[in-house]
């Protein structure tokens, strides 16, 4: 996923030129921030189901019980 923000024209030269002299990748570090606020925002059941899906496991649904049916159903008469 691409991910737009704005950013002070100055601060991102010297961020780059900074990272770049420590052999750091601005785009890792975005990364791990982003990871960090995804962490700390987002509850844990919705994490569930998200590393679910990227499993491939879809979520489970509780079985419709049949015997509750009206269809068919006498009146007992």
């Amino acid at each position: 996923m691409k991910v737009e923000f704005k950013f002070d024209t100055e601060k991102m030269r010297a961020l780059k030129m900074y990272t770049e002299q420590k052999g750091v990748s601005i785009e890792s570090e975005l990364a791990q921030a982003a990871e960090g606020l995804y962490q700390k925002h987002v509850p844990g059941n919705v994490k569930a189901f998200i590393e679910g899906k990227s499993r491939g496991n879809r979520p489970k649904r509780k079985p419709q019980d049949s015997s509750a049916s009206a269809v068919g159903a006498s009146s007992g008469d």
